[in-house]
């Protein structure tokens, strides 16, 4: 059973996860419109670079998933590539070994400069929990120098940013790891596809608007449906290899440096929880916790109450026309009230948190200082 005052946190994390992604929903047709006007004409060498070297940027950020980068791919290059005389089939199969080549170069700068640098540092390895069963479990997965089922599945199906990291802070060979990464054009390709749809919505009648959504919203269904896929696929794997390979996943030496450090925040996590429960917690400290809550709750409810929480914008549209080139007039009054709310729960949230770790320090300080008298008392009397 989850304790009242965990569960309301978790509430306040759903609830600024709703809100961030409202807003980032609002502007996405913003962003596609501008993104086209800047590319419309360039040449396509120009547009196939700006497409790597954005796509490498946005791969960087851990919480951007690759599908939204090779829908960009699509949505970029094709139109380019047509504007000087090229082939739609070609430009798409260009667009796609683009798409291919900036997830493949992403992954290597993840690995080696991100996942290898910080792999020498306890606190990472500890974070990423490289003692447990799972981690060594997948290591003795993504080590194995052939093309595996499971290790495809692993490389393709996990989340960009932490499966590439991951790789690099396990000290994997960087080599078989995108070679074992090239099937994922299996989810690069529907979603190149996806991506070029939208550009025939311009101009053209309802009908073939609503068309061209379908085949949008089809093929981004097929690309996600193959992450789906490769992501069951790889938890059933790992799971059979916890099982079946038991013996060899004990047999990898575990991290010392990094067992010594969870051995000491063992004690801190539950002094940490203790100090959080609701029954202990101060009255302005529960205030503040309800008013984050509240606040956050109504930021949520006028995003879905209010329709109208942002201006209409479509891709056909001009920024600059639409906007009058200011990209917060997109936001109506209630979207303002809601991000204002948004920003207070958020504040109320971090001084609680900033509050309970001050608390659980000055436990553990506390408890250090007993035990440090009880063994000078024992040391005493010996």
């Amino acid at each position: 059973k989850m304790e009242i005052s965990k569960l309301s946190e978790w509430a306040i994390y759903l609830g600024i996860a709703i809100v961030i992604f409202s807003f980032v929903q609002a502007y996405i047709n913003v962003i596609l419109s501008w993104i086209i006007g800047i590319t419309a004409n360039a040449h396509p060498g120009l547009v196939s670079l700006y497409i790597i070297i954005s796509g490498m940027v946005l791969f960087l950020i851990p919480a951007v998933p690759g599908n939204p980068i090779y829908i960009f791919a699509g949505l970029m290059f094709v139109p380019s590539y047509e504007k000087f005389g090229g082939d739609r089939v070609v430009g798409l199969t260009i667009s796609s070994i683009i798409a291919l080549i900036t997830k493949l170069s992403a992954s290597a700068v993840q690995q080696k400069v991100i996942g290898q640098s910080f792999s020498h540092f306890i606190k990472i390895r500890q974070m990423v929990n490289i003692n447990s069963d799972l981690m060594r479990g997948t290591k003795l997965i993504l080590s194995d120098s052939k093309l595996t089922v499971a290790k495809v599945s692993i490389l393709c199906g996990g989340p960009d940013w932490p499966t590439s990291v991951l790789c690099g802070i396990l000290g994997l060979n960087l080599l078989s790891i995108l070679v074992g990464t090239l099937p994922v054009i299996c989810i690069v390709v529907p979603a190149v596809l996806s991506g070029y749809f939208p550009i025939l919505q311009r101009g053209v009648s309802d009908e073939e608007k609503r068309k061209y959504q379908r085949f949008f919203v089809l093929f981004g269904i097929l690309a996600g449906l193959f992450q789906l896929i490769f992501l069951r696929k790889a938890v059933s794997c790992i799971e059979t290899t916890l099982k079946e390979r038991a013996e060899e996943i004990r047999a990898i030496p575990i991290d010392e440096d990094v067992k010594n450090a969870d051995d000491k925040e063992e004690e801190t996590k539950e002094i940490l929880l203790e100090v959080s429960r609701w029954y202990s917690l101060p009255l302005w400290v529960k205030s503040a916790k309800l008013f984050s809550l509240l606040t956050i709750i109504a930021s949520v409810y006028i995003l879905g109450l209010f329709k109208d929480s942002f201006k209409e914008f479509s891709i056909d549209d001009s920024f600059q026309e639409k906007l009058d080139g200011d990209i917060l007039s997109l936001v109506n009054p209630p979207g303002w009230i809601s991000l204002i709310l948004f920003g207070v729960s958020s504040i109320f949230c971090i001084v609680f948190k900033c509050w309970t770790k001050k608390e659980a320090a000055k436990e553990v300080l506390k408890r250090n200082g007993s035990e440090e008298e009880s063994l000078m008392g024992s040391n005493h009397s010996v």
